[in-house]
C-alpha cells in the first residue's frame, strides 16, 4: 500500500493537464486510484519486465454502459438451436432457459467484451486473449461455445491462450 500512496501523491502534485481533467472529491482517493491508476501500472510494470517497448496504454472500462440490442439479438439467435424443450431433462448438449437465466450476467460480459474487441481492435491483424476458463458448476458445453462463438465471431484472427486465470512471469536476468 506504501507504494500506492507514493504513486498517488506523485500524480496528485501535478497540474490539470487539459479540459477532460476533473477535481477529485475528498474522500474517493483510494478508490479513484485503485480503479483509475493501479491497472496502468500493473500493466506498464508486466511490458517493462517482458521489454515490450510502448508509448501509451489505455486501461478500457465498460462499467455501466449498456448492451448494444444488436449483440443480444445476435446471441440469441445462435444459441436457440440449442434451447431445450424441456426443463427437467439433463442433455448435456443442450442448454435450459432456466440456466441462461442464471447465467445471464456472464452472457453479458462476453456480449460487451465483444462489443469492446469490435470497437478497439476491429482494425488488428491478430487479438490475442486468454481463454475463459469454463466452470464445472457453470455453463453447459452449448453455452460455453456459444460465448467463445459470439466472442470471436467476425472479428481479426483471434489467438485464445490457455491459462489458470493467474499471471505468472518467467524472465531470466
Amino acid at each position: 500500500m506504501q507504494q500506492a500512496d507514493l504513486q498517488w501523491n506523485r500524480v496528485s502534485s501535478r497540474e490539470p493537464s487539459g479540459p477532460e481533467a476533473e477535481a477529485l472529491p475528498l474522500g474517493h482517493r483510494g478508490s479513484w486510484f485503485a480503479f483509475n491508476c493501479l491497472p496502468k501500472v500493473n500493466l506498464a510494470a508486466l511490458l517493462q519486465k517482458f521489454r515490450i517497448p510502448f508509448t501509451d496504454l489505455t486501461v478500457i472500462s465498460a462499467e455501466g454502459e449498456p448492451l448494444n440490442k444488436d449483440s443480444t439479438e445476435t446471441f440469441k439467435k445462435m444459441i436457440s438451436k440449442f434451447l431445450s424443450k424441456d426443463e427437467s431433462a439433463k442433455d448435456p448438449g443442450t442448454v435450459t432457459r432456466s440456466t441462461l437465466n442464471t447465467l445471464k450476467n456472464r452472457t453479458n460480459q462476453f456480449l460487451r467484451l465483444r462489443e469492446l474487441l469490435e470497437k478497439h481492435s476491429k482494425s488488428s491483424n491478430l487479438i490475442v486473449m486468454t481463454l475463459p476458463l469454463p466452470r464445472k458448476d457453470g455453463a453447459t458445453a452449448p453455452l460455453y461455445l456459444a460465448w467463445l462463438d459470439i466472442l470471436t465471431k467476425d472479428l481479426p484472427p483471434f489467438l485464445l491462450v490457455r491459462g489458470n486465470q493467474t499471471s505468472v512471469l518467467t524472465f531470466y536476468s
